[in-house]
């Protein structure tokens, strides 16, 4: 749970923490909406949430296609 005035960079942070992934790998990885919008890192997270349930679902994805 995150405050609604929290910037993607924040949740970016955080996510990188919980995930485990490496500060060196972080700038590979950035946050997507259902829609595929992709998400700047001054935005608020709360600007994106639904009216209905105060929630925002959010993919993290790689920057770069896996290749393999």
């Amino acid at each position: 749970s995150i405050s609604p005035s929290t910037t993607v960079k924040k949740v970016m942070k955080k996510i990188i923490k919980e995930f485990n992934i490496q500060e060196s790998d972080a700038g590979d990885y950035l946050l997507k909406l259902v829609n595929g919008t992709i998400l700047e890192p001054n935005d608020h997270i709360g600007s994106f949430a639904s009216h209905n349930d105060c929630q925002v679902k959010l993919f993290l994805t790689p920057t770069r296609p896996v290749q393999g």
